[in-house]
């Protein structure tokens, strides 16, 4: 009786310490999992979450005094490559074009066709469209701000 008693004490003690690590490790799971959760969130940025592949074109106002307004087109293409394409309204009878690659500065949310040279070169990507900035990588602000969108086609 006495080995009976020992062996249902033995195996009870055995299910009881048993149930509680696997407690332990359920509480540990969910833990990992909203930490990762957090994490994906604070990286929130148009590299990751739009689809900006695509083709922009837009009429911007001209930098020279050559002319008064420049058609623009960017297409972004998948492995980071481009073709840009502008002409001089009223002057070119041809579009003059660039291709090269472009890349996303650290925060996700601008590109910068390396390959443009004597003017800006770098574009802030939103949904649907992207803003031309200025030399500094800045937005451009004032009357003509509006000016310097091209539309996603």
């Amino acid at each position: 009786m006495k080995k009976i008693s020992i062996s249902f004490l033995l195996t009870g003690a055995f299910i009881f310490i048993a149930c509680g690590n696997d407690k332990e490790s359920v509480q540990s799971t969910t833990i990992n999992d909203s930490i990762i959760v957090d994490t994906i969130a604070d990286h929130h940025n148009a590299k990751n979450s739009l689809d900006y592949e695509g083709t922009y074109e837009g009429i911007l106002p001209c930098i020279n005094s050559d002319c008064k307004e420049i058609e623009l087109s960017l297409k972004l293409m998948p492995d980071n490559m481009f073709v840009y394409s502008t002409k001089r309204v009223g002057i070119d009878n041809e579009e003059l074009m660039t291709t090269g690659t472009y890349h996303f500065e650290e925060d996700g949310n601008t590109i910068v066709l390396e390959q443009i040279a004597n003017v800006p070169n770098s574009f802030f990507v939103s949904e649907g469209k992207i803003y031309q900035l200025d030399k500094n990588q800045k937005k451009i602000e004032g009357t003509d701000a509006e000016k310097y969108i091209l539309l996603k086609k």
